[in-house]
């Protein structure tokens, strides 16, 4: 018991005539063991292991009961043994009529998360035998049979375990008795309301119907889980779903489940990491609102027409899959009809789904990482979808196309991917407006195919075989086709353009392309413009115009009567005056423009045609003509060479242009004019270009606050300018040339208040206004009572501005009397009926006559009296007038 008994190499064991060796856990090593008829082998308990050359004699049939031989067994003639159990996996000889027989056990338990199931099926070696109400059964086999026809061995035996849909298999090799437990734990079908964990320790799991995860419920499948489902029973996820590096599968034998369902509410979600799923048809369906992720899983095996990931128009929702590996679909890998449910691919391979790797209408789109294995029809089909893909690897594709997409709106991007072209091609676009295709390279023909599309092409390269097409653009529309850093080789034709002719496409552009082709450009119906490239190839035009820019054609060409080629060169065109660089405007001309090309700037790039090729030949010129001009030069022509190796800077030198001579020759610096007196202008003015009379003068005057108050234009040398306030002003005169130069001439000026009768000289006192040497009131208008001197006051003087009348007795306009001052003259005329009565004066009677002169007499007496008392009063209060000085600086 619990004893390894070791014997000396140089000595045997022998039982005797009826020997028993019994063991429990114990070992017997030696060099041979003898047994005689009777002798015997009892293992009980943990077992007898022998570890020595048996030699065994026998008459009639010995059983024996799980003892392990570790070495060979030699059998007496006529010495039949059985043994259950144990081992012998060494050489057994036998004897005539000799035999030894091991049957092998095999105890089964069948458990259901720790609870034992009762009428489990067990198959072993076409026996059936079902479980007790413990979960256990035990199954014997034949192991092992040797007897005069041989040494007969069974290795392996399928134990199958059944029980509902469930089927497990658990291999046996028979050489050895042993114990397993199958586990059939159970997912109750229905609706689970609280947290339900699946776990690896009572794995495998099964479900035998629908389930739905209710709304803020989790179920929750742990690493290492299996869970069995019954053909097409649906797991409804409305709350939250997770499983980790586990197996979800359907129950075997073609049988398909039928998936996962998230058609749940804000906050539904399904989160896989390292999952297997398999066997569902389709294994994921998206109906509704809530969020799918997964990363790192195999999705496989979906049957009939459906997809593996099936989303419905009603779905509004994300999928996400990283890292992860789709292939054996029924129909498809991906389908989408949702223009509402993101899907966004990282690293994910696509294979063998039996039509199209992804197939979406309307769906938002962001992949970065695809690989597009074999077993797909086309590897990406899009319409109207939006978004980008980043990242395409296509070198075991062997369907059709690799991208197809139709009706795809502004901003969508292909870049960043490698493409190995289908039967039918690389990539197809069909009815797309500006797309963007950037960093591509693509093997095979036809390459990229753009139909009805327009767009932007960046860094694109497509390898041929010396066959097909590389890109082809037809039926364009009014945005062009614009492609940059572009290399086409080893096609039939590198770039074909194709339209109809009842078509107007915008004429595609191509910038820095090379093409090494057998053909490589033909054009029909359909304008294209060449910048900066080089074709190396045949060159087919066909009803078109092809302009090609700083390009190099070097292969044949075929014009038809409707095609040209227009061959370009871009200069650059810098004017420089006085060896600085200067803005300047260019009027270039040569025989082959229809009209002069007209620029303006510091440095200016101009395309000049310099070959014309149509149908009845080539036209070419070598030299072209500008004429510069810019402010502060004279025009300067200058010729300048065009075509292949011509020099690409235009550098004209220009001759100086001096600006105008302009003088102000009245008025003086500070002259003074009195308020409403015009001011009058004159001016000299000379240039070495412009005649006098076609320089342009320009004047303004400005204000003390430097505001301009009038302005105007002025062909004369001499012109007046009216309308003045009081102030003081600056006159500015502005001359320019027929080439723009400028000169600048001002002078100051004053006008000053009105004084109509001129007696504000320096003998008037500015804080009284009046002149104690005339004993009269003075000043401006505004300050002198008496504005034009005629001895009566304004406010009695029916004509204050005016010396030579004063009184209007009938008011009609008509003076009484007109009496000028030595000097003075008036436009009135004298009244010839001063009461208005209707009798001239005339007739009117001596009598009257003489009243009015006394009249007269005594008002001006009178007058003189007042006026003394006023200039005593005066004198009186005010000490006297100022001095001749102080007046004389207020006039001034």
């Amino acid at each position: 018991v619990d004893t390894t008994l070791i014997v000396s190499a140089s000595s045997s064991v022998d039982l005797g005539p009826s020997g028993t060796l019994i063991g429990d856990n114990g070992i017997l090593n030696a060099s041979s063991l003898t047994m005689s008829v009777q002798s015997t082998l009892e293992s009980e308990g943990h077992g007898l292991e022998i570890q020595a050359h048996v030699q065994w004699s026998c008459s009639q049939l010995q059983n024996l009961a799980d003892v392990q031989f570790m070495q060979t067994i030699s059998l007496a003639p006529l010495c039949e043994v059985e043994m259950i159990g144990g081992q012998a996996n060494g050489a057994i000889t036998v004897g005539s009529g000799a035999s030894f027989s091991l049957i092998s056990t095999l105890d089964i338990e069948v458990l259901d998360t720790g609870f034992p199931v009762e009428g489990a099926t067990i198959i072993v070696d076409g026996q059936t035998v079902q479980t007790d109400s413990l979960g256990q059964v035990t199954a014997q086999t034949t192991a092992r049979t040797v007897n005069a026809q041989g040494d007969v061995k069974e290795e392996t035996k399928t134990v199958t375990m059944q029980i509902g849909s469930l089927t497990e298999f658990y291999a046996w090799n028979v050489q050895q008795s042993t114990s397993h437990t199958f586990m059939a734990s159970t997912v109750p079908a229905g609706t689970i309301t609280s947290w339900l964990i699946l776990e690896e320790t009572w794995s495998p799991y099964r479900l035998e119907g629908d389930l739905t995860v209710a709304a803020n419920t989790r179920m929750t499948i742990n690493d290492g889980v299996e869970l069995r489902i019954a053909s097409d029973a649906v797991i409804d996820v409305q709350g939250v779903f997770e499983a980790g590096t586990s197996t979800i599968s359907s129950t075997g034998f073609g049988a398909r489940w039928g998936g996962l369902l998230l058609d749940g509410i804000v906050g539904s979600r399904i989160d896989l990491s390292g999952t297997l799923l398999a066997e569902g048809s389709p294994l994921i369906t998206m109906a509704g609102l809530g969020e799918f992720s997964a990363q790192g899983v195999q999705l496989a095996r979906s049957a009939g027409a459906d997809p593996l990931i099936n989303i419905h128009a009603s779905s509004q929702s994300t999928l996400t899959l990283i890292n992860s590996d789709l292939r054996d679909a029924g129909s498809m890998c991906i389908q989408s009809q949702s223009s509402n449910t993101k899907i966004v691919l990282q690293n994910v391979t696509l294979s063998d789904c039996n039509g199209d790797g992804l197939w979406a209408r309307l769906a938002p789109i962001d992949i970065h990482g695809l690989k597009l294995g074999s077993g797909l029809e086309d590897g990406i089909d899009l319409t109207g979808s939006s978004g980008q893909i980043r990242g395409i690897q296509s070198d075991l594709f062997d369907g059709e196309y690799v991208v197809r997409m139709q009706s795809i709106d502004e901003g969508f991007q292909l870049r960043d991917s490698v493409l190995y072209s289908g039967s039918k091609g690389g990539l197809l676009a069909f009815n797309c407006e500006s797309i963007e295709l950037t960093n591509l390279t693509v093997h095979g023909a036809p390459g990229i195919d753009l139909d009805e599309t327009s767009g932007e092409m960046n860094n694109i390269v497509l390898n041929g075989t010396d066959s097909g097409i590389g890109l082809t653009i037809r039926h364009g529309l009014s945005y062009p086709v614009v492609g940059q850093e572009i290399q086409i080789t080893n096609y039939s034709v590198g770039l074909k353009l194709h339209a109809h002719d009842f078509e107007e496409p915008a004429p595609a552009i191509m910038r820095n392309i090379s093409i090494d082709s057998i053909e490589a450009l033909s054009v029909e119906f359909y304008d294209a413009r060449i910048e900066s490239s080089t074709l190396n190839g045949g060159l087919s035009v066909a009803s078109s115009t092809v302009n090609a820019l700083d390009s190099m054609l070097l292969g044949s060409e075929s014009i038809d009567a409707g095609g040209l080629l227009n061959e370009w060169t871009t200069h650059s065109f810098q004017a420089f005056l006085n060896e600085e660089l200067v803005e300047a405007t260019h009027t270039i001309t040569s025989d082959l423009l229809m009209q002069p090309i007209t620029v303006t700037g510091s440095f200016v790039d101009v395309e000049m045609l310099h070959t014309q090729t149509t149908s009845e030949g080539s036209t070419s010129i070598a030299v072209a003509t500008t004429e510069a001009t810019s402010a502060g030069s004279l025009p300067t022509t200058h010729a300048f060479t065009i075509g292949e190796n011509s020099q690409q800077d235009v550098e004209v030198l220009l001759v100086v242009n001096s600006p105008p001579v302009l003088s102000i020759q009245t008025p003086y610096s500070g002259q003074r004019y009195m308020e409403t007196t015009a001011v009058e202008i004159s001016l000299t003015v000379l240039d070495d270009t412009t005649d006098p009379s076609n320089i342009g003068i320009a004047w303004a005057i400005y204000d003390a606050q430097n505001q301009q108050v009038k302005e105007g234009r002025t062909t004369t040398g001499i012109f007046n300018i009216t309308g003045l306030d009081t102030g003081l002003f600056v006159l500015q005169l502005v001359a320019t040339d027929d080439f723009g130069l400028t000169t600048i001439a001002e002078v100051d000026i004053e006008i000053t208040q009105l004084d109509t009768d001129g007696d504000w000289t320096s003998t008037c006192s500015s804080d009284t206004w009046f002149d104690a040497s005339k004993g009269l009131q003075c000043g401006p208008d505004i300050y002198d009572p008496d504005d034009d001197n005629d001895g009566r006051l304004d406010s009695n003087d029916a004509w204050p501005k005016d010396p030579c009348a004063w009184i209007d007795t009938d008011e009609d306009g008509q003076p009484d009397r007109i009496q000028c001052p030595d000097g003075t003259s008036t436009t009135l005329f004298e009244d010839q009926d001063d009461d208005g009565d209707g009798i001239p004066d005339e007739l009117e009677g001596s009598s009257l006559s003489e009243s009015g002169e006394n009249s007269t007499v005594l008002i001006f007496i009178g007058s003189i009296l007042v006026l003394i008392l006023i200039i005593f009063f005066v004198r009186v209060r005010g000490g006297g007038p100022k001095s001749l000085g102080e007046i004389d600086e207020r006039l001034l």
